[in-house]
């Protein structure tokens, strides 16, 4: 049986809606023991396009999703619009090889370094390392709504499989193997005591290596000789830590701060005196001005701007010039004199 990752990607390299499946093939099928038998013919490139465009029609006739008229006027194209490529063979001890190819076979639609943006335009231009046919030239410039919409297009819905394995590393072949014992049984469980003295030398190298990965500097590189450093000890109590930081100068000096002065003891208020009361007889309120005069002023709204000389009432509220969604209030909040004076 041989053994195939596939993974479905509908982007092309300027974002443009290209449908392509990338493959990793084992050239060559696998016995039920495991054994690896190899070939060595390389198929065409013209017949293995024809192969897959058959595999491909027949299929979408199955689903009766195209009829025949459909399939024959799309053989009778000049260029069907399948196309097939064959890449270079990796050894099988090319790890390197290997890892490059996966990662390229599954990787983003939008990769971070080839966005730039115009902040002086509002433009986004997406640049390629090639020149597109269609587009003739290596970039696009989108609109931002137009390059979020682009890159939105090709997010796989929820619980859809983008990568697929066939074959010999699918999970059916996979389960089938781990019930006849063909799998490798897994490593036993290793004492932490007994690890301690090489230090699992593998784990350290795979640690070391996801931390160049991610941010391109070797950890176990020494700064000063350039040779490779060994991990001795792993250090997590922070009293140690902080006395090896402090050995080696390496903490950064506390600032010295002046012990705080007491507040000054401010004079007491003196106590608020009591609300005018209203008057009621018709001498003082004979008048508008004198009815709202006898008014207690904490009757009033909260906010004593609204009482301050040439100020605008709550009906007569200033509004905005031009913007009506930007409903601000530009009145003070603080008491105003006059009326604390009045009350």
């Amino acid at each position: 049986v041989p053994g195939a990752v596939a993974c479905v990607q509908t982007y092309g390299n300027l974002l443009d809606w290209h449908p392509h499946v990338h493959m990793l093939v084992s050239w060559g099928a696998f016995r039920p023991d495991g054994t690896f038998l190899t070939v060595t013919d390389v198929p065409a490139k013209d017949q293995l396009e024809r192969l897959f465009r058959h595999k491909v029609l027949r299929m979408l006739q199955d689903e009766d999703a195209v009829d025949d008229a459909v399939v024959a006027s799309m053989l009778a194209w000049h260029h069907t619009g399948f196309g097939a490529h064959v890449g270079a063979e990796i050894a099988a001890a090319d790890a390197r090889g290997r890892e490059n190819v996966a990662r390229y076979l599954c990787h983003p639609p939008v990769a971070l370094g080839r966005i730039m943006a115009q902040d002086s335009s509002a433009r986004v231009v997406y640049t390629s390392d090639s020149v597109h046919p269609r587009h003739g030239a290596n970039f696009r410039v989108f609109d931002p709504l137009e390059f979020i919409a682009e890159v939105v297009a090709h997010i796989p819905d929820t619980y859809e499989k983008t990568a697929i394995e066939y074959g010999w590393y699918s999970n059916r072949t996979r389960g089938w193997r781990k019930k006849r014992g063909l799998l490798p049984a897994d490593p036993p469980a290793k004492d932490p005591a007994a690890d301690s003295d090489k230090g699992s030398l593998d784990q350290r190298r795979a640690w070391a290596r996801l931390i160049q990965k991610v941010y391109e500097v070797n950890p176990l590189l020494c700064p000063r000789c350039g040779s490779e450093m060994k991990v001795v000890a792993v250090i997590d109590d922070e009293d140690t830590v902080y006395k090896i930081l402090q050995h080696l100068g390496l903490l950064a000096p506390e600032e010295s701060r002046a012990p705080p002065t007491p507040a000054a003891a401010s004079p007491a208020a003196p106590p608020p005196s009591p609300p005018p009361q209203a008057s009621t007889t018709l001498s003082d309120t004979s008048t508008l001005q004198g009815l709202l005069d006898a008014i207690p002023r904490d009757l009033f709204s909260d906010d004593p701007a609204w009482d301050a000389p040439d100020s605008p009432g709550p009906d007569h509220a200033s509004q905005p010039d031009s913007d009506p969604g930007n409903l601000t209030d530009d009145r003070d909040d603080g008491p105003d004199p006059e009326s604390e004076d009045i009350a």
